[in-house]
């Protein structure tokens, strides 16, 4: 029943004293989701996949990069628990449930020594490493009770990846965007002229760009 109806999470078997057969069905929903050729696929917190091909996202969601070697077949699991990035979402999913950080709102395990979780659209969680996650969850959950209010509106990243030490920084993000003319050329501005003041300050603007604004603060341990 579970793999040929994928929405049905567990089904409990009870035979009473008359005979009577009683089956009790929980429903299951997607919580997950990445991307695949034809589709998004979506799964559920366990990792089974509860539908594919998608072209629809449910509200609330997340997408789980890096993830490779999927099996987009509703009703089985993404991946084998031999997968060491499959067996990584499980325990990180499970461990930001049990810790009650907030919301999860991105996944991304593309590399697994920089592993990131984003909570809340506030905060992104830098792991490094999958080595004591539970401990460097409880130090991220100490600074984020702290930096909660300075976080609205200010995206902050809590480097996590130094043991029993973690870093904060205040981070902008600002994109630059290429318009192009139609001949597939780049252009300073949407009429396809170019500024040659513009041109001259390109240097300037491109470090004005990736510049991180950053503000350190140290954590000793989780009670610091």
């Amino acid at each position: 029943i579970i793999t040929s109806l994928p929405y049905i999470g567990a089904v409990e078997v009870k035979k009473e004293f008359s005979g009577l057969v009683v089956l009790t069905v929980t429903e299951t929903n997607p919580a997950f989701y990445t991307t695949a050729p034809g589709g998004f696929v979506l799964f559920d917190a366990s990792g089974k996949v509860v539908e594919y091909p998608a072209t629809v996202l449910p509200e609330g969601c997340v997408e789980v990069k890096g993830l490779t070697n999927i099996s987009t077949k509703p009703g089985y699991a993404l991946q084998s628990m031999e997968n060491e990035k499959f067996y990584l979402f499980l325990e990180l999913s499970s461990l930001c449930n049990q810790a009650s950080i907030g919301t999860v709102n991105g996944m991304d395990l593309s590399d697994l020594y920089d592993i990131r979780v984003v909570i809340d659209d506030a905060f992104i969680l830098s792991f490094g490493n999958s080595e004591n996650l539970e401990n460097k969850l409880a130090i991220a959950s100490q600074i984020m009770l702290r930096e909660g209010e300075s976080a609205v509106g200010n995206m902050k990243l809590i480097d996590l990846s130094y043991g029993n030490e973690a870093f904060v920084r205040d981070v902008t993000h600002t994109t630059a965007v290429a318009v192009t003319d139609g001949t597939g050329e780049p252009t300073s501005d949407p009429s396809g002229e170019t500024n040659d003041a513009s041109d001259e300050n390109d240097e300037d603007k491109q470090d004005e760009e990736s510049n991180e604004t950053v503000a350190d603060t140290t954590v000793l341990t989780a009670e610091g």
